[in-house]
């Protein structure tokens, strides 16, 4: 099915330029490294009524969240209240951010006039905020117009702040939204970019994440891994996100088990959600690759869970990067899983991320997943899918839809790429 709409990354020119990005000539001239004022811990939240309060003229928070963290928001209320702070809640977003839920928190924010705009909740709930943002301080863009080379002007009506209650998606300091066009059928997933969209404040409060059942915390855990790996392999890096990402890396693998095994254990939930946080600086300030595109496409059409689609693609996705670069090979060294001289470095750290995977539950195949004749029946819209997102332009390693198709249909095999 063709797309009706035309987005940031259907213009042929930007996917020169982002191409050329990457190149390490324009990188050793003009790099950026954007990041919210991020504020850690369980006194997160009074630092920034100490610090940034005033900042505020008529005080008013429009909170947005979904119906599962209702209760939890309240508490939020209350603190902003006793510091002043006139707060309207609206608790309906809902999973994947879809445009029918955004175009009505518009409409909340509009009637209410807020100048702090808070997401509370995971990524889906911080993204339709920023979309909300978007369209709250820009009435005459639609967001298909949205394009990241192009100032949008952000931040004359409302400041926005992100408290994440995962621990992966990163979303609170980073630079995209990735929202459901769902008036396409079938629905799109499409990522938003631009640097305007990083949240002024982001809390990294792990209080709220120890609520998360296992699988969610699997979930995302498998988003910053892939985060944090992606980002160090891409051509965009710099030496800010290589820090961030190997030490993103290093706290996933440490903890994410135990993680998974104990919503109590508070050490566990507490790493997390600072590597959570970690990578999401990290692939915000460089760039994601294709296990991104991959599973974009892959967890929209069979309703897969964004951190279980990309952890899928990861491990297929450094083989086939690595036939044009040695970074993976470097990552595995950096992070201590193998040594200078052993002969196959990515085979070790492709089973140190198999080793996790099993620790956790997470998929080794497509199969695994999805059951044969599903695949099989979207398997064409799924390889056009994944060819038009825009992550497909800052890939290491170039691939098209025929390029695709052997990908996919590999992965979901469970074969190695060997070409």
């Amino acid at each position: 099915m063709t797309r009706t709409k035309r987005w940031w990354f259907d213009d042929p020119a930007v996917k020169v330029l982002f191409t050329a990005g990457g190149a390490s000539s324009y990188r050793g001239l003009r790099s950026h490294f954007l990041a919210p004022r991020t504020l850690v811990g369980a006194e997160a939240l009074k630092v920034f009524f100490e610090s940034s309060a005033p900042l505020f003229a008529s005080r008013r928070v429009l909170l947005v969240t979904d119906e599962g963290m209702r209760s939890e928001a309240q508490k939020l209320i209350s603190s902003f209240q006793k510091e002043g702070f006139g707060v309207e809640m609206w608790a309906g977003v809902a999973g994947e951010a879809p445009l029918s839920c955004i175009y009505e928190g518009v409409r909340e924010a509009e009637a209410f006039g807020p100048d702090l705009l808070l997401a509370f909740g995971g990524g889906s709930v911080i993204d339709v905020l920023k979309a909300v943002w978007i369209l709250y301080e820009r009435p005459d863009l639609a967001l298909n117009e949205v394009h990241p080379l192009k100032p949008l002007g952000l931040r004359k009506k409302a400041l926005m702040m992100a408290i994440p209650t995962t621990s992966g998606t990163g979303s609170e300091s980073t630079s995209a939204a990735v929202i459901t066009d769902d008036e396409e059928t079938p629905p799109v997933k499409i990522s938003l970019m631009h640097p305007e969209i990083v949240p002024d404040f982001a809390i990294i409060d792990s209080r709220y994440a120890l609520k998360m059942p296992a699988k969610l915390a699997a979930g995302t855990g498998l988003d910053a891994l892939t985060h944090a790996i992606e980002a160090f392999i891409s051509t965009w890096s710099t030496d800010y996100t290589e820090a961030l990402a190997l030490k993103a890396a290093r706290l996933v693998f440490q903890y994410l088990p135990r993680s998974v095994a104990s919503a109590q254990d508070r050490e566990a939930r507490h790493k997390m959600h600072i590597a959570g946080n970690l990578a999401g600086l990290a692939f915000s300030n460089a760039a994601p690759g294709l296990a991104h595109s991959a599973g974009h496409a892959f967890g929209k059409l069979f309703q897969v869970h964004h951190g279980i689609a990309v952890g899928l693609f990861l491990p297929y996705v450094l083989q086939y990067q690595s036939k044009v670069t040695s970074r993976g090979e470097q990552m595995a060294r950096e992070l201590g899983f193998t040594r200078n001289g052993e002969e196959k470095p990515l085979q070790v750290f492709l089973e140190r991320i198999r080793l996790l995977y099993r620790e956790i539950g997470g998929p080794l195949s497509g199969r695994e997943l999805v059951d044969e004749q599903m695949f099989a029946a979207w398997f064409d819209e799924l390889c056009r899918m994944a060819s038009e997102d825009p992550v497909t332009t800052v890939s290491v390693r170039p691939i098209n839809e025929t390029g695709y198709r052997r990908f996919m249909e590999a992965v979901y095999r469970g074969q190695d790429i060997t070409a």
